[in-house]
Order: structure tokens, then sequence, then C-alpha cells
């Protein structure tokens, strides 16, 4: 269930590497420190929600780690009636994206079902301040429990993505493109990803930060060692504290703050207790962010939003040496802003800044620049 209490614990637990037995110690150490019984899905449907971005290695850093996924099988499976692990990518199949990560094995080895996240219904969020109902798979809305178990790492839009950011793959393949281009606005978007965390209501968060991806995330970008592994029964505390770990302000990732101001979970470091290991051990001061979207011009005259985007907000930048003229950021742009000439060309007129095409994009070849007056504002701020 949601956190309603006026403060969230989370448990920050050291580790070295993904040596299995490692990293199920930390695993539960984690539910010890928060006080999580030996068999907390006991007779219950669990579906496990890791982040199977794309298909990588473990070593890429772009999907959660399959010994992670591995720990919260052991410790979390117990006695469930079943178990099952899930995601539907932008792009493709989770399964088969699964079967390149090292996953397909880790699954059938403790009896866990491997699927993907597809048939979607239109599911009521009668709580959501942004949209009222989502197209979530089917299989979410019947399990019993959800786990959300995130990779940390940066995100061209909201600047970080974690447990929060992670359940958008509940909501299955090209509807994520729709809702791109339905809420175009940053403040926008975010708030319908609380409504979405809402709606599911996971019973707890785990973040793979044993290793996360800096700079151009979240598939193009650096793996780097954070040696922490985050467990928490509040997903946004969950990620508030990821978030210092790699030296961002948890209020400045939109999805966070206003997940803070509704009420869902807790954002502001103040109202987070934090258990195991503290921030200031594990803190990483040279971690890379991205540049992105990060602040709302919604309700500004066509005008000055039209001027805005084009020159404060970063802008998806083709870089034509890395082009392999795949196709892909064409096929999946969801205002339809890229052609395909010799190289992928974007019209930025039409382009929407959701960043769908640096993500996706399987050549890092294209990345996101800041507008000058982001530029100018940033040396003003230091």
């Amino acid at each position: 269930m949601l956190s309603t209490e006026p403060r969230a614990k989370v448990a920050l637990i050291p580790v070295d590497d993904y040596s299995p037995t490692k990293v199920k110690t930390a695993m539960q150490e984690g539910m010890d420190l928060l006080g999580i019984p030996s068999q907390p899905f006991a007779g219950q449907r669990l579906l496990i929600k890791p982040n199977l971005l794309t298909a990588s290695t473990p070593e890429q850093a772009v999907c959660t780690h399959p010994e992670v996924v591995g720990a919260v099988i052991d410790t979390l499976g117990r006695g469930a009636r079943e178990v099952w692990v899930g995601d539907s990518p932008g792009i493709g199949s989770g399964v088969k994206v699964a079967a390149r990560l090292g996953l397909t094995e880790v699954c059938a080895s403790r009896g866990a079902q491997l699927l993907d996240l597809t048939e979607p219904e239109e599911a009521a969020c009668p709580k959501g301040a942004v949209v009222k109902r989502l197209p979530i798979s089917r299989r979410v809305l019947a399990a019993d429990a959800v786990v959300t178990c995130a990779k940390l790492k940066t995100h061209g839009l909201t600047g970080y993505t974690g447990a929060v950011k992670n359940l958008y793959g509940c909501i299955p393949g090209t509807f994520k493109a729709q809702l791109h281009l339905r809420f175009r606005e940053i403040e926008d978007f975010s708030g319908m990803l609380v409504d979405l965390y809402q709606r599911i209501s996971p019973q707890l968060a785990v973040i793979d930060g044993i290793v996360a991806m800096e700079g151009p995330g979240p598939r193009n970008g650096q793996p780097k060692k954070l040696g922490a592994l985050i467990v928490s029964r509040d997903g946004v505390a969950a990620d508030a504290v990821a978030c210092q770990l790699i030296g961002v302000d948890p209020l400045s990732i939109v999805p966070l703050r206003l997940a803070e101001e509704r009420g869902v979970g807790r954002a502001n470091p103040k109202f987070i207790d934090v258990v195991g290991a503290s921030i200031s051990q594990l803190k990483q001061d040279d971690f890379q962010t991205v540049s992105g979207t990060h602040t709302s011009i919604r309700g500004l005259p066509p005008l000055l939003h039209r001027w805005l985007q084009a020159y404060a907000f970063a802008q998806p930048v083709v870089e034509p040496e890395l082009c392999q003229s795949c196709r892909i950021c064409e096929r999946h742009c969801p205002p339809g802003a890229i052609t395909m000439k010799d190289v992928a060309v974007i019209d930025y007129q039409s382009c929407i800044r959701c960043y769908c095409c640096q993500e996706l994009c399987p050549h890092a070849a294209i990345t996101l620049q800041r507008g000058w007056l982001n530029r100018l504002l940033s040396r003003w701020h230091r």
C-alpha cells in the first residue's frame, strides 16, 4: 500500500558487486531493517516489475540487473501463490529483453513466470489529479501485489528515473507514445506518472543502484558504480534517497515533487528516515546528470511557449556520423516530427521535447543539447 505516514523509512544497504550471495544478503537486510516478515505475500499473486527498457547486457546498466530481480524473487516470493516478472518496453518484447539480459534463466530457476505486460485495460484512477482512466496491462491489474524493481538512472525528460517512473512500463506498447503526445508539458506528464503510481499502489520499491547510469540516460549513458541497494515501502521516498546519492535535489524532480505535494509519498528529505548505511557514506559528488525539460511552461501565451521551447529547453540533436538510418526514432516519435533522409531529420516546430528519440536510439546518435538561455542561466546560478 502507498505510504500515508507522516514519515517514510528507507533502507540503504551497501553492496560491492552483483555476487548472488551479496545481493540476496543485502535484500534480506533491507527487509529486516524495514520489519518486513519472511513471507509478506503468502498466498498472493506477486508481480515484480523490473526495468527492461531494451535488449542489453547487465554490464551496460540499462536494465535492472538479473541478480537483483533474483534476490527479490527469493526474499519476497516465498509462499506466494504465483510470482510474475514482467515489463512492456517502449519497443519490442520484455521477454526478448529478458533473454538478452540473462533474466530468463534467473526466473526459470525460481519458478517465476516471465511475461510481457500486454493486453491493456482501461483502468479507473479515481484519485487521479491528471487522468481518471489509464490503459494498464491486465496482468498488472490481476496481481494482488506489485513490487517496482527499478534501475537508478538519469532520464532526459524527468531528469531521473527510478521506482515511480519504472511503473510507466505497466502501460503496454504504443499507448506510451499516445500519452506523451497527450501530456506534452512536464508538469502534466509527471502528474500522470503520479496518478499511475497511485493507481498501481506498489507494496514495495527496490532500486538497483549497485551500478547506476549517469550521463545521457536512460539508455545511452555510462555505467557508474554506486554500491547501493535501496528498499522502501514508499517508492517516492526510495527515489528521493536515490536522488540524494547522485547529488540531485529530490524536489527538483517534478514527479517526486508532485507526489510529495499530493501526499502520495515522501520526497522531502526532512520526512525520510534512512536506516542501514548513511547517504553521506555512499553519495557520489561527480555523478553526471542529463539536460532535459524540468520546468513547466503550461499556460503561457503560444508565442512565448514556442520561444522558450526553442531557446531555453534542451532539444534532441542528431549526430550524423552515428546515425544508422534504422528509423526507430522516426517510427516511435509521438508527434511524427522525425523523417529519415540520409540521416534522421527533426522538425523542431513539431517536436514536443519528450526525448523519446534520444531514449530509444540504439546507436546513441541523438543527444540533448541545452538552449542558449538555459546555458546562460546555469552559468548565472553558479
